[in-house]
């Protein structure tokens, strides 16, 4: 469902005669499809490339900018490449008070922010189990923790491959209407 918003949403952006970044192009598209809830779990936001790499890449930063810069900020920008050539500082001076440079270092440092604060809560959190855990283990016995551990660990994944595709995992299991696993 993801990918068939992803490709409608083509059918109405703008893309100035064709000379926008083909990054913003798809980006536009990834940030809706995030907006509609559809994007995959493995989606992460990256600010190890440019800001028009494109997909979930610029959709994030687009998501970042209608935080940033009010709700229809998306909207103003795919109309601003309506009916001529993009123009970058046409396009984000007009729509952000920005160039385009200066709103991508703002995400990246926004990023970084919430990456510290993210590994700070997971230290918090590893810690608080690491507690409970030894706890637990002291309450219980190592004996009765280790065989709970090997019982889970034998359980099989009785999914069948066309379910775990479905999900995410072993993208290798061709997914093909009709075709019984």
């Amino acid at each position: 469902m993801g990918v068939i918003v992803h490709e409608m949403v083509h059918c109405w952006q703008h893309s100035g005669f064709g000379s926008a970044p083909g990054g913003l192009i798809e980006g536009v598209a990834d940030w809706v499809r995030l907006k509609a809830g559809y994007a995959p779990p493995h989606w992460k936001k990256h600010t190890d490339c440019d800001w028009d790499a494109g997909y979930e890449r610029t959709g994030f930063f687009l998501e970042w900018l209608e935080e940033e810069h009010g709700k229809d900020v998306v909207r103003r920008i795919n109309e601003a490449m309506r009916g001529c050539e993009y123009d970058a500082e046409k396009v984000w001076m007009g729509c952000c008070g920005k160039s385009v440079e200066e709103l991508w270092k703002g995400y990246k440092k926004c990023c970084e922010e919430e990456r510290g604060e993210e590994e700070s809560k997971n230290a918090d959190d590893q810690e608080k189990a690491t507690e409970t855990k030894a706890d637990v283990t002291e309450a219980k016995g190592e004996t009765e923790g280790a065989a709970q551990e090997e019982e889970s660990a034998s359980q099989e994944d009785d999914r069948t491959p066309r379910e775990k595709a479905r999900r995410g995992g072993n993208m290798t299991v061709p997914v093909r209407p009709g075709v019984l696993y």
